[in-house]
């Protein structure tokens, strides 16, 4: 019974985050990073190296709330860097997921990426902003 448990869990577990694979050059400049300075240049190289290699995993060892960055905020930009919407449907808040679905509608150039909006009233507010944005 125990294990049939823990298989769900672990089934639970890889279906709440996207899976993305990091070179090993990628590592290894993750790993350089330990040597950037104080504790803010460390992250920052980190996060940087992260984004740019498009490891959106580096985003769950980050705090729901934070000064610095927190998880969806970095999930929220990735999925504009990356143009993944996918990505914006791991975030928990309303709000920041809305928001996540309008950055990444407007960085795919994808206005059906709106429909994902939740509430009427925002999804229509992220097509008008998609029109201005676009010019259409």
């Amino acid at each position: 019974m125990e294990k049939r448990w823990l298989l769900i869990l672990l089934i639970f577990l890889v279906e709440c985050k996207p899976a993305r694979d990091i070179s090993d050059e990628n590592k290894a400049k993750l790993d350089a990073c330990k040597d950037a300075g104080n504790e803010f240049e460390v992250k920052n190289c980190e996060y940087n190296t992260a984004l740019q290699a498009g490891y959106a995993d580096y985003c769950y060892k980050l705090p729901e709330e934070s000064d610095w960055k927190t998880k969806n905020d970095c999930l929220i930009e990735f999925a504009e860097s990356q143009k993944d919407e996918s990505l914006c449907s791991y975030i928990k808040d309303a709000d920041k997921s809305n928001e996540c679905f309008l950055k990444t509608s407007l960085s795919s150039r994808k206005v059906e990426t709106c429909d994902k909006v939740d509430g009427e009233e925002k999804r229509n507010n992220c097509v008008n902003e998609f029109a201005i944005k676009n010019n259409d």
